[in-house]
């Protein structure tokens, strides 16, 4: 059986303490004093334009954490790159319709592989929370399909359905499937510094069927759909493949070590690769699958780099990686987002940077046509 080295420590153990005290604090990001959302795109700058072959046009989706002048979150922004044409701009997905002017939270927007369906995690009105219990983060779906237009498709996300309920539970790294079924990981809060470097097994994996019902399938985080009813995720010894006709769960890789919420996974539309992000090892793991039926995987390659997220093209051909780097000032540091080829493993453009933002928040999410 294969093995991955995983990730030696998780998160930073600061992340979610962080934004607990921006939370009380109420911390207003400088961007809405000093000229609104559209400032966001002062946090970005692209490297050299030119690049060894094109890449496929598309929307790359991002959560962005600002910071303020004290180097705190300030807040973080659902925002996307357009690759047709160069730009870097917010969305307005955090104006959830039940507190359109409320202080909100909306990240982790993932589509479905055919693009019918997105899911987020969000809260509402919690400018008053006076600790991290309090927070009513839930898990939204909204169905984008036949949408026509922007102002048609962000409505929909902003009017999203809630699919969970419940406080003083995190909930994190959901994904949707073709039928709008969604798997979501969740943990009691606990101690806030040790959440998000916490084992995989510590976290519980959750499946909300198209009509809400919702069941606890499994421990473990990141899971990633690779068909109707199947899906894998990570649990402390490696990789699994859970399948929802069966109820069984299946080790189909293995590593050394032990898996944190730090690692994270990503899956193809077209279900054939999967990126295994691993933190701690500097590296990304792509794999090529050949029959999800009994589990069969293969070690394509691997990217070296301080990866700490990833995401395939809509096309299959490409993945952006997320890495933390050293900044332009000495002891800051920056995002930097390149792209890969999957075949070749090589970097096919010059990456961009994302400086000025609070790199333990900000995330890549997907990547759409």
């Amino acid at each position: 059986m294969g093995k991955v080295y995983p990730q030696s420590s998780g998160m930073s153990t600061h992340r979610l303490l962080k934004v607990i005290l921006v939370l009380v604090a109420l911390v207003v990001a400088v961007a809405l004093l000093t000229g609104g959302y559209e400032s966001l795109a002062s946090l970005f700058r692209s490297g050299n334009e030119e690049q060894s072959e094109p890449l496929p046009e598309g929307l790359l989706v991002l959560s962005v954490a600002a910071k303020s002048p004290d180097a705190s979150t300030a807040w973080i922004f659902p925002a996307k790159y357009d690759f047709g044409k160069s730009t870097f701009d917010y969305v307005p997905a955090d104006k959830l319709a039940a507190s359109p002017e409320g202080f909100n939270l909306a990240y982790q927007h993932i589509f479905s592989g055919n693009g019918q369906y997105v899911v987020f995690v969000g809260a509402t009105d919690i400018e008053n929370v006076s600790s991290f219990s309090e927070i009513p983060m839930q898990i939204y779906r909204a169905d984008v399909s036949n949408t026509q237009t922007e102002e048609e498709f962000t409505d929909r996300l902003l009017n999203a359905e809630i699919i969970t309920e419940g406080t003083g539970v995190v909930k994190q790294n959901p994904s949707v499937s073709n039928l709008g079924e969604v798997l979501y990981v969740s943990r009691t809060s606990g101690d806030p510094r040790s959440l998000f470097s916490s084992e995989a097994e510590q976290w519980s994996i959750h499946y909300v069927s198209q009509d809400g019902r919702e069941e606890e399938l499994a421990k473990g985080v990141s899971p990633k759909w690779v068909g109707d009813d199947q899906f894998i995720f990570l649990k402390n010894d490696g990789l699994y493949l859970y399948s929802l006709a069966t109820g069984e769960e299946r080790n189909i890789w293995g590593m050394r070590g032990t898996a944190t919420i730090g690692m994270s996974l990503d899956v193809s539309d077209d279900y054939q690769y999967v990126a295994w992000t691993a933190p701690g090892a500097g590296a990304v793991y792509i794999f090529r699958a050949f029959n999800w039926g009994i589990g069969t995987l293969t070690l394509s390659g691997t990217i070296s780099a301080p990866a700490v997220s990833s995401t395939f093209s809509p096309d299959n051909r490409f993945l952006a990686v997320e890495a933390i780097v050293p900044g332009e000032v000495q002891g800051e540091l920056q995002v930097l987002i390149g792209y890969y080829n999957i075949e070749t493993f090589r970097e096919v453009a010059s990456p961009f940077v994302l400086a000025t933002v609070d790199t333990n928040q900000t995330r890549l999410s997907d990547w759409r046509p």
